[in-house]
């Protein structure tokens, strides 16, 4: 593929948001401060790849993007018994930023 003097597009990529109900014996991983860290994944990457690894279903960790917040982590999507889509959203990469969000409706 070659550049083309003067040509510009955005990248669109889009993401759904589901709601899950899920059931398994996940490890408690709130209080792990070590993982917990916002600009900085290596930890919480080695310790996901450990948990992953020991066969373990998943963990439940703390949000670092929202304060109170409580994630989860399923190793595999074999404990899923429902998911539904809520929203859809399209974002749209102007080559330096996301320069604009739409929420796509059904």
């Amino acid at each position: 593929m070659r550049n083309v003097e003067g040509l510009h597009y955005d990248t669109v990529d889009d993401m759904r948001c589901l709601k899950v109900k899920f059931s398994a014996e996940l490890i408690d991983a709130v209080s792990i401060n070590a993982i917990h860290v916002p600009n900085d994944y290596t930890t919480s990457r080695i310790f996901r790849a450990k948990v992953k690894k020991s066969g373990e279903a998943g963990l439940q960790y703390r949000s670092v993007r929202h304060a109170g917040a409580t994630c989860w982590a399923l190793m595999s999507p074999s404990p899923v018994e429902s998911a539904v889509q809520t929203q859809h959203f399209e974002f749209v990469f102007d080559g330096e930023s996301i320069s604009k969000v739409r929420e796509l409706k059904l």
